[in-house]
């Protein structure tokens, strides 16, 4: 059937600036409870429409952009028990060629010394759970307990890194523990993936080698080294 060429750009132009979903899961899930609790979730000042596509994607506009900021500021969401990973969306691709590799997680972090209390060094230490995108305060001091937080793009089919092994000045290398904030209830607490439940978790026992890279105590991890001060 023939439509005509501009109701077909005002049409999918509603769709510009969207952003794409997907639930991660093996579980079959009905698209309809997702959509809700979407919505109940979010809970957004103007109307937020959204498509369950094939591949189970769900493609989401919003008629705030405020409402779009927000929910990308406050990645990861979690849906129902699972990890919601949301990507920009263009209507010129197709969602089901859509891949998501990656999710944002804001992580706090609890070990750190004295000399670790700057945007520079928390950059560095974040380094060790996925590629730093913010630091939070980024030019200041912290004013509360919460301390430094990093914003870092996470590999969804790794294990997630628990902490890392950084220098000090004058205690040696200290432990640093990540505090990922909107992990999922249904990941695996064994293995550290979102791919599946701890109850579905058929992978062999990590290796030593594999436990030591999860904990962030890898050879390929290099701690972060000072230079001791010099003695007047």
């Amino acid at each position: 059937m023939e439509i005509p060429r501009n109701l077909l750009l005002q049409t999918s132009a509603r769709w510009n600036s969207s952003l794409i979903g997907k639930i991660f899961t093996e579980t079959k899930l009905d698209p309809n409870e997702v959509m809700r609790a979407i919505r109940g979730k979010w809970n957004l000042k103007q109307r937020l429409h959204i498509l369950a596509a094939e591949g189970g994607r769900f493609i989401l506009s919003f008629e705030n952009e405020i409402d779009k900021e927000k929910i990308m500021k406050n990645e990861s969401w979690q849906i129902m028990g699972y990890l919601l990973a949301l990507k920009e969306f263009n209507p010129e691709n197709k969602p089901n060629q859509v891949t998501f590799k990656t999710s944002l997680f804001w992580i706090n972090f609890t070990g750190l010394q004295l000399e670790h209390q700057s945007q520079s060094v928390i950059k560095l230490i974040a380094t060790a759970a996925g590629i730093v995108k913010e630091i939070d305060p980024p030019d200041t001091t912290p004013r509360d307990a919460t301390g430094y937080r990093a914003r870092v793009e996470v590999d969804l089919y790794k294990p997630m890194r628990q902490g890392t092994m950084t220098e000090t000045l004058y205690m040696g290398p200290t432990w640093v523990d990540f505090v990922y904030t909107g992990i999922p209830y249904h990941s695996c607490k064994i293995c550290h993936r979102f791919t599946h439940d701890t109850n579905n978790c058929d992978g062999a026992p990590p290796t030593v080698t594999e436990l030591l890279m999860i904990i962030g105590i890898s050879p390929a991890v290099e701690p972060i080294h000072f230079q001791a001060r010099a003695t007047p």
